[in-house]
């Protein structure tokens, strides 16, 4: 093996370059959990409300086939 090749080199890094590479790291973790739960909400939010809609058309439904028919 020779020196030149990018493989062997071996890179240490110093205690502030590991540091600030963890915060990096944790600060995408961090993000990437809030924008899950945003992403879950969402879609709750959104099935309730397709829910909820649903449940009032079929009400509405229902008052109309349980009306009294005029016989006059």
């Amino acid at each position: 093996m020779s020196t030149d090749d990018p493989e062997s080199v071996e890179t240490e890094l110093t205690p502030e370059a590991f540091e600030a590479a963890r915060k990096r790291r944790n600060v995408m973790i961090a993000w990437m959990l809030v924008a899950f739960m945003v992403l879950v909400f969402s879609i709750t939010a959104l099935r309730l409300t397709q829910n909820m809609a649903a449940r009032s058309a079929d009400s509405a439904v229902q008052e109309v086939s349980d009306a009294p028919l005029d016989s006059e």
